[in-house]
């Protein structure tokens, strides 16, 4: 499996984060407390996927981030 943490920058010190996937092919997951993302490459296809990720701080504030995932295999 393949995992990437998404990070977030808040002028706010101390202020807690949750993360969601707004867009994600399949098999793809997030964790809503740590911005951890992960795959099992066995459930994507070879291609190129986009993946749209939010942040919000606990003020209601949201940040969003469209990411790139390339699958490939050997």
């Amino acid at each position: 499996p393949y995992t990437a943490a998404i990070t977030v920058s808040d002028p706010d010190f101390g202020d807690g984060h949750r993360y969601a996937l707004l867009q994600a092919p399949a098999g793809v997951f997030i964790n809503a407390r740590t911005g951890l993302i992960g795959y099992a490459l066995a459930q994507l296809q070879r291609g190129t996927y986009t993946i749209e990720v939010s942040a919000t701080d606990l003020r209601g504030a949201v940040a969003r981030k469209t990411l790139s995932l390339r699958a490939v295999r050997d």
